[in-house]
């Protein structure tokens, strides 16, 4: 129990700066040069967006598919001094198509090379700089798709009679990735969740009225944090704002990806 508490511990002292030293020591130290392409750090924790329950998002690029090294990093991870909530991605470069519209990590599409260019290099090279792509059509594709897992997943928490903060906190953050997709698929990137919530407000005017403008920016505020007096009715308006935000989102993929929609006269 004290190895549990000592980790948990060192989830909440660790800095972005210590583990980005610590990681790269131990990949240097521990992974032969001629395997270990490069060490990439992304996510909230890289945008200095997140709170203290985020996961340190990693990948390790090897070279070529190696069981031994792949055993090797596992254990590694599990003894040496890293924070709990980090586990790392691992991917081989003879894996990775040269054209982005062919790869994928957790359903994100070709999407997730999109964003893995904006990681930051902790050691060596970050290999998706190398490929070429995604398309338009197959970025907005796999934004769309993320967006309907959101809105899915908002749809089966509403059914909750009552909510707790971990399930307000997860629907404020579905609510804030569907509108950075959104921004996105207008050609307007945002890092931060400020940006994200500003940009979306430029450019849908009266989308969100005053109530919702100060529930998300008390949670972006609170670090992700929905807090709020009346948690149901904080839930309930998330889900209508993702509700919103979705039909906007799909006003835009009508005409950029020329998708026809079942009607009753289909069935």
């Amino acid at each position: 129990m004290q190895g549990i508490e000592a980790r948990v511990e060192m989830n909440l002292s660790f800095s972005d700066e210590t583990f980005s030293r610590k990681v790269s020591e131990i990949c240097q130290k521990e992974i032969p040069a001629e395997e270990l392409v490069g060490v990439l750090f992304h996510g909230s924790r890289d945008c200095a967006e997140a709170n203290l329950d985020s996961d340190w998002d990693l990948a390790i690029i090897l070279r070529k598919k190696n069981p031994v090294s792949l055993l090797k990093l596992g254990e590694i991870f599990r003894t040496q001094e890293v924070p709990s909530a980090c586990f790392p991605r691992i991917l081989f470069l003879s894996e990775m198509p040269q054209n982005a519209d062919f790869y994928s990590q957790n359903t994100n599409g070709s999407f997730f090379a999109w964003h893995m260019r904006t990681a930051t290099v902790l050691y060596g090279e970050n290999p998706f700089d190398k490929m070429v792509g995604p398309s338009p059509y197959q970025l907005a594709l796999s934004l769309w798709q993320k967006s309907q897992q959101y809105t899915g997943e908002a749809r089966k928490a509403i059914l909750r009679s009552s909510f707790t903060e971990k399930e307000c906190t997860k629907l404020f953050k579905n609510v804030l990735k569907t509108m950075k997709d959104l921004m996105m698929l207008n050609g307007r990137y945002c890092k931060t969740k400020s940006q994200c919530l500003s940009s979306f407000m430029d450019k849908f005017v009266g989308v969100l009225d005053e109530e919702d403008f100060s529930l998300m920016t008390r949670s972006i505020d609170a670090q992700c944090t929905v807090r709020d007096n009346d948690m149901n009715k904080a839930c309930m308006r998330l889900w209508k704002i993702q509700e919103s935000v979705y039909s906007l989102f799909l006003d835009e993929i009508k005409t950029k990806l020329k998708v026809d929609f079942l009607t009753s006269n289909d069935l």
